[in-house]
Protein backbone atom coordinates (compact mmCIF):
# COMPACT_ATOMS: atom_id res chain seq x y z
CA UNK A 1 0.00 0.00 0.00
CA UNK A 2 1.51 3.46 -0.77
CA UNK A 3 0.58 6.52 0.57
CA UNK A 4 -1.44 7.82 -2.05
CA UNK A 5 -4.07 4.80 -1.40
CA UNK A 6 -4.16 5.97 2.29
CA UNK A 7 -7.24 8.37 3.47
CA UNK A 8 -5.59 12.13 3.50
CA UNK A 9 -5.38 12.24 7.27
CA UNK A 10 -3.65 9.26 7.26
CA UNK A 11 -1.30 10.42 4.99
CA UNK A 12 -0.93 13.67 6.77
CA UNK A 13 -0.09 11.63 10.25
CA UNK A 14 2.99 9.89 8.24
CA UNK A 15 6.67 11.48 8.83
CA UNK A 16 8.11 11.73 5.11
CA UNK A 17 10.78 9.05 4.99
CA UNK A 18 7.78 6.43 6.16
CA UNK A 19 6.79 3.68 3.40
CA UNK A 20 3.85 2.09 5.13
CA UNK A 21 3.16 -1.72 5.11
CA UNK A 22 0.59 -4.35 5.42
CA UNK A 23 1.54 -7.56 6.48
CA UNK A 24 -0.24 -11.52 6.67
CA UNK A 25 0.15 -11.46 10.45
CA UNK A 26 -1.93 -9.38 13.34
CA UNK A 27 -0.45 -5.91 13.53
CA UNK A 28 1.17 -3.39 11.31
CA UNK A 29 4.69 -2.65 10.40
CA UNK A 30 6.30 0.34 8.84
CA UNK A 31 9.55 1.02 7.05
CA UNK A 32 11.67 3.96 7.03
CA UNK A 33 14.37 4.68 4.72
CA UNK A 34 16.32 6.98 7.35
CA UNK A 35 19.69 6.67 8.39
CA UNK A 36 19.55 5.45 12.05
CA UNK A 37 17.31 3.79 14.94
CA UNK A 38 17.11 7.00 16.87
CA UNK A 39 15.81 8.89 13.35
CA UNK A 40 13.30 5.96 13.41
CA UNK A 41 12.07 6.09 17.06
CA UNK A 42 11.61 10.19 16.33
CA UNK A 43 9.46 9.46 13.80
CA UNK A 44 7.56 7.08 15.89
CA UNK A 45 7.33 9.45 18.93
CA UNK A 46 5.18 11.90 16.68
CA UNK A 47 2.40 9.48 15.82
CA UNK A 48 -0.72 10.55 17.94
CA UNK A 49 -1.22 6.28 19.07
CA UNK A 50 2.03 6.40 20.19
CA UNK A 51 1.96 9.55 22.25
CA UNK A 52 -1.10 8.34 23.32
CA UNK A 53 0.44 5.43 25.12
CA UNK A 54 -1.87 2.86 22.75
CA UNK A 55 0.58 1.51 20.19
CA UNK A 56 3.15 -0.80 21.21
CA UNK A 57 6.97 -0.40 19.22
CA UNK A 58 7.88 -4.18 19.66
CA UNK A 59 10.94 -4.40 17.27
CA UNK A 60 12.85 -1.58 15.30
CA UNK A 61 15.06 -3.84 12.70
CA UNK A 62 17.84 -2.36 10.95
CA UNK A 63 17.84 -3.48 6.94
CA UNK A 64 20.60 -3.78 4.48
CA UNK A 65 20.86 -3.24 0.88
CA UNK A 66 20.10 -6.76 -0.96
CA UNK A 67 23.00 -7.61 -3.14
CA UNK A 68 21.74 -9.84 -5.10
CA UNK A 69 20.93 -7.69 -8.11
CA UNK A 70 24.33 -6.29 -8.29
CA UNK A 71 27.01 -6.70 -10.31
CA UNK A 72 29.12 -9.81 -9.45
CA UNK A 73 32.40 -9.81 -8.27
Amino acid sequence: MSERTLPPTACSLLPPSSLPQIGDIPGSGMMFAVGSDADVRGHLATLPLVKAGMMDIAAIVPLNPYRGFGPKR
